[in-house]
């Protein structure tokens, strides 16, 4: 399994952040989404990596994690963060996380808690408030 980083804003400003999860996490989320009215608009792909290289096998605007990275718009995040806050407002119960513990070189405690932590209400509050700020990119770290 793998961790889902995602940030957004521009590195090095005060508008710059991250958030982590455990790959089983997010997959949850956006289920869970789903479930309480989410219509997904499709992520977009991250700039860098240009139009030429998508022209020929076309870009795959699912929210499967790549290592390309993609990028969801901000009113898609703040659809999905309304959907999110409809699911809480309901006595959700959440399971566990099985499988090994998740690290990589470089993460610190906080990244560390993130990328390990089962689905939770806190959890679920901590990315919404992450939702709220805008577009983002996301992608796999191993």
């Amino acid at each position: 399994m793998f961790i889902v980083v995602m940030c957004g804003g521009e590195p090095y400003s005060p508008n710059y952040r991250q958030f982590f999860c455990h790959g089983k996490v997010w997959e949850q989320i956006l289920e869970m989404a789903k479930e309480w009215g989410w219509k997904p608009l499709g992520t977009k792909p991250v700039s860098h990596w240009g139009d030429e290289y998508w022209k020929d096998q076309g870009f795959p605007s699912d929210y499967h994690c790549e290592d390309f990275g993609k990028i969801v718009t901000t009113e898609d995040g703040k659809s999905l963060a309304d959907a999110l806050e409809r699911a809480l407002a309901t006595s959700l119960k959440f399971s566990a996380i099985d499988g090994p513990v998740l690290i990589v070189e470089g993460m610190n405690a906080q990244e560390y808690r993130l990328a390990n932590a089962p689905l939770s209400a806190d959890l679920l509050k901590a990315f919404i408030r992450f939702l709220h700020r805008g577009d983002f990119k996301f992608f796999w770290d191993d």
